[in-house]
């Protein structure tokens, strides 16, 4: 009897130990095509050019009488509040976008740069999921939330990520924003 307990018990063991392993797999940092957000500095025409509607914009404007630089908000008064996105696969196509570029062999990577409305500019993001059908591409990301009773928003702005991962043949980008992640914190 007592040795059958034992054979149950180890079996239920080795069950929770399986199930847990399983379960540890799935916590992989690894998004997709080893895409990672990463930092750049673009052109001020790109950025002007893409700004979304229903946004406000700063301007550092200088002020002939007073001889001083005085910083204005602007609204866009644009209608289109969508998301752009753009998919970089040159070198050429990313001197007409960017300030300077890091090296980037665009023979197996490109640059994906998405422009969206907003609202929290001073949270993190994170690359969720990356991954592909035969016509579609889809990014999930996800941001940093702040602590409960921290007021953290602001005006609406235009914000940019951009983002670097193997190439793939694909023309249509799906970006969502997904709410939960563990930062581990």
């Amino acid at each position: 009897m007592a040795k059958k307990f034992l054979t149950l018990f180890m079996v239920g063991v080795m069950a929770v130990i399986s199930l847990l392993s399983l379960i540890g797999c799935g916590d992989s940092d690894e998004v997709g095509y080893n895409a990672e957000i990463i930092d750049i500095e673009l052109k001020d025409e790109v950025i002007e050019s893409n700004r979304r509607g229903g946004t406000f914009y700063y301007v550092n404007e200088y002020d002939q009488e007073t001889g001083e630089y005085k910083i204005t908000s602007r609204y866009t008064g644009k209608t289109d509040v969508g998301e752009q996105y753009y998919i970089i696969r040159s070198n050429e196509e990313m001197d007409n976008m960017c300030v300077s570029s890091p090296e980037i062999n665009f023979d197996t990577e490109m640059i994906i740069i998405f422009f969206y409305v907003e609202y929290y500019p001073n949270r993190e993001r994170k690359l969720v999921t990356v991954k592909a059908d035969e016509t579609e591409l889809l990014i999930e990301h996800s941001r940093r939330y702040g602590s409960m009773g921290r007021g953290d928003a602001g005006l609406p702005t235009t914000g940019y990520m951009i983002m670097k991962m193997d190439k793939i043949d694909i023309e249509t980008i799906t970006i969502k924003e997904v709410a939960k992640y563990d930062w581990g914190f």
